[in-house]
């Protein structure tokens, strides 16, 4: 069973907005995405840019890094630049009563790997 924690109030990320968190030592970052808060890892698997630091269109977030391609996530997919390239991992995410919870057991996984709920 997933062990869920509160990592932030929903008034913390306001609409169209980013967080970033930390748990057991690993660096997260949550986007607020219309309705929907998602959760990814934190850095850009291509040069490891701060995600949270990231310009967001839409539902995707472009990598803050200069120097690099700029690569760009989809928030809701994972996908990135490269058909069947990196993707970024996907946390569990839930918003109750104004709460943002995570699902740690497991850590993050990818969003195919899971059943949408």
């Amino acid at each position: 069973m997933a062990r869920w924690s509160e990592v932030a109030k929903l008034d913390d990320l306001p609409p169209a907005s980013s967080l970033e968190i930390t748990h057991e030592g690993r660096t997260y970052a949550l986007f607020r995405v219309g309705d929907r808060v998602v959760g990814v890892s934190g850095f850009c698997p291509h040069q490891g840019g701060h995600l949270a630091r990231g310009a967001v269109t839409g539902s995707a977030v472009t990598c803050p890094r200069r120097g690099c391609l700029r690569w760009r996530f989809d928030l809701i997919t994972g996908e990135g630049p490269i058909a069947g390239g990196p993707r970024l991992e996907r946390l569990d995410v839930r918003v109750e009563g104004g709460s943002i919870s995570v699902a740690w057991e497991g850590g993050p996984f990818l969003q195919d790997e899971r059943a949408e709920t």
